[in-house]
């Protein structure tokens, strides 16, 4: 039973007066160890950070993301790194959970080539990261700091927590959208990270990338992923179709070389001169529209199996949750105003 300073007091005072009774009153400085032990909670969560960061590099926060199925590529793991100041997201899709020094390396060249200082690294308290012997003498060569989040003290980390979770999310809907085979979800990983840098940050009053490049994005290449593509045949012959069709699986770096999924062979490929098909993608060959074409169809009535439970309505409640969809909605908006044929 727990006797604080205010009960023995008014004990004492109240029902045993007359009686002499010495006790030793335990100060809050003195606390029980019995109650300790009994009644202890977590505390209450602090901030990240006892201090402002001040300038792009002074803190990182870097993690592992791990997946239950291997990639086409023969990923396992995603290393993902976010700047604790701007909240600029990067990839790296891994093999193994080891520690990609040679992908650290060449990251921390451009940033250094940038004229990013890179002062502090924070990372969980595991075995992947902290305990690594080669990750922290391959930091001690580079003069960086390590912080540790300590045990079961991940929301330390929490600004590269907290991406993992949207996109994992982001490419869960991807696959479940498309219908494409799970093991493209590296594919989908990079198209999820490039929309969490174009997205509005509440924190920052503006996107990531704006934050970091001081410009704001183009975002005129955000396609619907895993949508039909129309891909031009390099060398047909006189009576054969000029196009071949299959899936978007994003951009390269350039912005100008497509990659995409051929269902026949089983293959990703690279193409230039193709076209977007991205409003009649299946789910299912008995489907009639994916799920993300459900917003520009006039028909309210469930069109999916049963196990998705929703309508059209709870889809346009839903809209400005999703990053991609408020894309296509705005731009299929501004399209057909012009024309006066689109009624919400």
């Amino acid at each position: 039973m727990e006797f604080t300073v205010k009960k023995v007091y008014n004990m004492v005072k109240k029902s045993i007066k007359r009686k002499k009774i010495f006790f030793r009153i335990l100060s809050n400085t003195c606390p029980c160890v019995i109650c300790i032990s009994a009644k202890f909670t977590h505390p209450p969560k602090v901030k990240e950070s006892s201090f402002k960061l001040t300038s792009r590099g002074q803190l990182l926060h870097i993690d592992f993301s791990f997946w239950n199925i291997i990639s086409i590529r023969g990923f396992s793991s995603v290393l993902s790194i976010i700047d604790g100041k701007d909240r600029m997201l990067w990839t790296f899709p891994t093999a193994s959970k080891r520690v990609p020094l040679r992908i650290l390396d060449y990251f921390f060249n451009i940033m250094e080539k940038d004229g990013i200082i890179i002062k502090s690294v924070r990372v969980d308290e595991d075995g992947a990261l902290a305990n690594n012997t080669e990750f922290c003498h391959f930091l001690f060569t580079r003069s960086k700091t390590l912080e540790s989040t300590g045990g079961y003290a991940s929301f330390l980390n929490g600004k590269i927590e907290r991406p993992h979770r949207t996109l994992g999310q982001m490419v869960r809907a991807m696959l479940i959208n498309s219908g494409l085979p799970s093991n493209l979800w590296c594919y989908a990983v990079e198209t999820a990270a490039d929309v969490h840098r174009y997205t509005y940050h509440s924190a920052l009053k503006m996107t990531p990338y704006e934050a970091w490049f001081g410009v704001k994005p183009h975002i005129n290449n955000l396609r619907v992923w895993g949508c039909y593509i129309y891909v031009r045949v390099p060398e047909p012959k006189k009576l054969d179709p000029r196009v071949t069709r299959g899936h978007f699986l994003g951009f390269t770096k350039s912005r100008l070389i497509v990659r995409w999924y051929d269902s026949v062979t089983k293959t990703v490929k690279h193409a230039s001169a193709v076209r977007f098909d991205e409003l009649n993608t299946r789910l299912t060959t008995s489907d009639t529209l994916s799920p993300g074409a459900l917003i520009f169809s006039g028909d309210s009535t469930p069109v999916l199996d049963q196990r998705y439970w929703f309508r059209m309505s709870a889809l346009q409640r839903c809209l400005p949750q999703s990053s991609i969809y408020c894309f296509i909605y705005s731009r299929f908006t501004l399209r057909q105003s012009t024309t006066s044929t689109w009624s919400a």
